[in-house]
């Protein structure tokens, strides 16, 4: 659990010299008094402000703040997920409702998406949920997997049988479930051009938005961490960025590619493919707009039946340092939450989050790891609980979506 609060420390130091003020007053010296709690109570808040990094505004109250970070937010199925995610953590660790109970601000939620085509619809959604504007219609099945495809697949003529809830990775992969596996995933692809091909216009009209991806937007975006909510009620901000170790731009390759887009699941380029893409001579590199593209080439007959000329561009997109941001803006006396699905980056960021020491900022971690050798997963796994993190398994403690987001309640226009 996390040290003591430093807001105690604070007020034990004012109540002592308030003591030492109070002794001056009896000695005759009273306008001197005035001035010495003055200067205390500026010291305190001076004190408090450097609590937080010194980074805060001034007259803010910052305190005891709740906190939710949805690092991949996809189509938004998981903006609000934060409500089961306590009370599945309450359920393993009792102490955490007590000391919820200590925190008076309301949630504030900060969703995190690098895909320059589910951006957009994010940046809409996340107006809905503030109250700026109806809720807007996604412009396909918010699916953030091929087992949360199924059943909008399902619906559509695309899937045969029952929804896949999702595949156990914990059963023992012997031949015959390696054959099993290996089906599924033929299924699989013979969904997404059947999708592809219902929802061709829908996404054939899916662009980037110029402004989300302005290093200076994102930048302001972030800042909104500076202060906490003022009014009653949760603050949903939307941070069109990728996450990783370190500030900087990152290459997200195929961006029209279906799978990224439809079942989730979009990758940022490793730094050995990003340097082939911005030296390779077969890959041409344009500017469109403010938007830095490459075009990467590919025949798979499947990504063709998206249309747009420019079906085959990476683009750049902003990556933001997460563990810099989250220990420049926020406290350890905070209560925070992370929900974590971002394609492989979960390992520099949680390395970087322990190494330097700042993992008891995090309380709950909700998360899937992604890596082709089981032991490099379990092995972060084990240095995460160990940190002190509660430790929330996708698919074993929640479900890929919150009680608002189920597909159930989503109508599918086939």
């Amino acid at each position: 659990m996390k040290p003591g609060s430093r807001l105690e420390r604070h007020l034990g130091r004012l109540q002592l010299h308030l003591r030492e003020a109070t002794l001056w007053c009896a000695r005759g010296r009273g306008s001197r008094t005035i001035f010495i709690i003055l200067l205390l109570v500026v010291l305190f808040y001076m004190g408090r402000s450097q609590s937080y990094g010194g980074n805060l505004e001034e007259g803010t109250p910052m305190l005891n703040r709740r906190v939710y970070l949805d690092l991949g937010v996809n189509w938004g199925t998981t903006l609000r997920l934060y409500s089961e995610l306590v009370q599945k953590a309450i359920q393993r660790n009792p102490d955490i409702e007590t000391i919820l109970s200590q925190k008076h601000h309301p949630w504030e939620i900060y969703g995190f998406e690098a895909h320059p085509l589910i951006q957009p619809f994010d940046e809409q959604f996340i107006r809905y949920l503030n109250g700026e504007r109806q809720r807007p219609g996604a412009p396909i099945p918010p699916a953030g997997s091929h087992f949360h495809l199924t059943y909008y697949a399902a619906k559509c003529g695309c899937w045969d049988g029952e929804p896949v809830l999702h595949y156990d990775p914990a059963v023992h992969e012997s031949a015959a479930r390696r054959l099993e596996k290996r089906a599924l995933k033929i299924r699989f692809k013979e969904m997404d051009r059947c999708m592809a091909k219902k929802f061709k216009k829908n996404l054939q009209s899916m662009h980037p938005d110029e402004s989300l991806l302005q290093r200076s937007f994102v930048a302001s975006r972030l800042n909104e961490a500076k202060t906490a909510p003022k009014s009653g009620i949760a603050r949903f901000t939307f941070i069109p960025a990728a996450v990783g170790s370190e500030d900087g731009l990152a290459l997200m390759p195929n961006v029209f590619e279906f799978q990224g887009i439809f079942a989730g699941g979009a990758h940022l380029a490793n730094d050995t493919f990003e340097r082939t893409l911005r030296h390779n001579r077969s890959a041409a590199i344009s500017k469109t707009s403010d938007i830095n593209t490459i075009d990467v080439f590919r025949n798979d007959s499947s990504y063709e039946l998206l249309g747009p000329a420019n079906h085959k561009e990476a683009i750049e997109v902003v990556r933001v340092d997460l563990v810099s941001w989250l220990v420049k803006n926020f406290s350890r006396d905070d209560f925070i939450v992370v929900k974590m699905d971002i394609e492989g980056s979960e390992h520099k960021v949680l390395d970087k989050l322990i190494e330097e020491g700042a993992a008891d900022f995090i309380d709950v971690l909700a998360w899937e790891c992604h890596s082709l050798d089981a032991n490099i997963c379990q092995n972060l796994e084990r240095r995460v609980k160990d940190s002190g993190i509660l430790l929330l398994e996708e698919r074993d403690a929640y479900d890929g979506w919150d009680q608002y987001s189920s597909p159930e309640t989503y109508p599918v226009l086939c």
